[in-house]
């Protein structure tokens, strides 16, 4: 490269000061010309012996294999068509040829990828090409790579018989005998077709289900903290050989024992083949204290067969949530012989479950006070009258005995002193 473009400064300074007809100024272009073009033309040949070696065994490769040495082929054959027309100085007068071989082997290599592709049905193994109609596909090719050798050899020798005799390497894509020469298609395209290799397979699986709040494992169950709201972020993963488009992603989540749902689609996705993601789905509504069966589904609707469908049921259980219970009296100091007022005051952790309900036992000295043992919560608070007949202290508490929704708790305990009337 370093070479070529000292060329080029020399070439462009003497351009500059020739005229364009003359045998110094069309020597200076043609030799210019062939420098920059010579380690295209190197390249080109790589690419041709590798294309060559390619074809040779396309029907042994795997499915992603087979499309990503095809891919990286026409991408070679177009990158080197584009930098062959931006090669400067001026073209020579007799070099249209070399341009032509290189834009010809650049087609010709894009119409054997969508041929050979379409054989197995494309990247989704779905959009099958007769063996006849790529056969045609991919003699058309060898016809054309024929073309572009014939173009090179006559642009090569016109070059080196110009002024300056610039001299450009040989460049041969289809030699006798190779797989591309008259006759071949039609047993480079049987042997793709026929190849078990090549065969599509579907296979989506759902290889992880996280949930949010985070999930602690206790056996074969998911243990979440309280919520209303569950979210899971499922893992989906293409193993199969073919790209996966429109699948059909849905959760469902059930509490244990009641009917199941129907999983409808909640998101709608294309997935690479050999690729995985991780896709949010919209939350669950669950109750803080339940059970909960979640099952996800992935389907490939356009897909048939086995793979084309992944489920994956999960138990989770919702654990209840937290409560702080304290006691007071009313009023606070009792009086001898006279009713008073034990209230219980229980609260709720999480936001949106309303009040508990259940009920409070209120004990004295930790026994339970006579009457007092299963006092119901109304919007979170239990309330229960004594008569203390002595004057005298005690430790009240409250045990919150929980619900469906709630964990029981206990409140510390409160001195509750009792006086004399005067």
């Amino acid at each position: 490269m370093a070479v070529s473009a000292v060329v080029v400064v020399v070439a462009v300074s003497a351009v500059a000061q020739i005229g364009s007809a003359s045998g110094p100024y069309r020597r200076t272009v043609d030799r210019g010309y062939a420098a920059l073009a010579q380690p295209l033309v190197v390249q080109s040949n790589t690419t041709g012996t590798e294309l060559v070696s390619f074809l040779r065994g396309a029907h042994a490769l795997g499915r992603l294999a087979l499309f990503s040495g095809l891919d990286a082929l026409a991408t070679d054959t177009a990158a080197l068509q584009r930098r062959y027309d931006a090669i400067t100085p001026p073209d020579p007068v007799t070099a249209a040829g070399c341009a032509t071989a290189m834009a010809g082997r650049a087609a010709a290599v894009s119409t054997l990828r969508s041929s050979l592709e379409g054989v197995v049905g494309g990247r989704t193994g779905l959009g099958v090409v007769d063996q006849t109609t790529a056969t045609a596909a991919v003699t058309a090719a060898g016809v054309a790579l024929r073309a572009a050798d014939a173009s090179w050899a006559a642009c090569r020798h016109a070059l080196g018989r110009a002024p300056g005799s610039a001299h450009l390497a040989a460049s041969v894509w289809v030699p006798a005998g190779g797989p591309l020469d008259a006759g071949a298609a039609a047993g480079i395209v049987a042997a793709v077709a026929g190849s078990p290799s090549l065969a599509p397979v579907h296979s989506l699986v759902l290889p992880d289900v996280v949930t949010d709040p985070a999930a602690v494992e206790s056996g074969q169950t998911l243990v979440v903290p309280a919520t209303t709201s569950l979210v899971a972020d499922v893992v989906v993963a293409d193993r199969g050989n073919v790209d996966e488009e429109g699948v059909e992603l849905g959760g469902e989540a059930t509490l244990v024992g009641a009917t199941p749902k129907p999983v409808l689609v909640q998101r709608t996705l294309d997935f690479t083949a050999g690729k995985s993601t991780t896709v949010l789905l919209p939350g669950f509504k669950v109750e803080p204290g339940s059970s909960y069966t979640v099952q996800v589904v992935a389907e490939s609707p356009r897909s048939t067969g086995a793979g084309a469908l992944a489920s994956r049921t999960i138990q989770v259980q919702v654990q209840p949530v937290a409560t702080l219970t304290s006691v007071t009296s009313a009023p606070l100091v009792a009086l001898r012989g006279r009713p008073v007022e034990l209230i219980a005051d229980i609260s709720s952790s999480l936001a949106g479950v309303g009040f508990p309900t259940g009920t409070v036992s209120f004990a004295d000295d930790g026994a339970t006070v006579p009457g007092c043992g299963a006092q119901p919560v109304h919007e979170g608070q239990a309330t229960c009258t004594v008569t203390y007949s002595a004057v005298s202290a005690h430790a009240i508490t409250g045990q919150y005995s929980g619900d469906t929704r709630n964990a029981g708790s206990m409140s510390p305990a409160i001195t509750l002193k009792v006086d004399d009337p005067g």
